[in-house]
Order: C-alpha cells, then structure tokens, then sequence
C-alpha cells in the first residue's frame, strides 16, 4: 500500500521508508514503555494500600 503512495524504491525511497519504520517501531516502544511505569506505579500504590490496610486492620483488633 505504501509503495504505491511513496516514491518508488530509489536509494531514496528505501531511506524515507527506514525512517518511517523506525519512527513507527519507536513509538511503538515508547507506549509499552509509558504501559509498563503505569503498571508499576499502580502494582507499588496497590501494595502500599494492602500495606495501610494490614495496618489499619491490626491496629482495630
């Protein structure tokens, strides 16, 4: 699909065609990236909130 749009394979081509898969595959590692410190922002806050919790429960008993 692309091919038909971009210009055809020169050396140039090839180029401008690396530098937008690059730029995709980055991007693309860039979200998983952002994905992972959400999850372990979020596992760290759930255990601290068990943690609390624990806490809070001993302390009524």
């Amino acid at each position: 699909m692309w091919r038909a749009v971009a210009i055809p394979s020169t050396a140039v081509g090839r180029r401008a065609d690396h530098l937008l898969l690059s730029r995709v595959r980055r991007g693309v590692g860039y979200r998983i990236s952002v994905l992972l410190v959400i999850v372990v922002i979020l596992a760290a806050v759930g255990g601290l909130m068990a943690l609390l919790l624990g806490a809070v429960s001993n302390k009524t008993k």
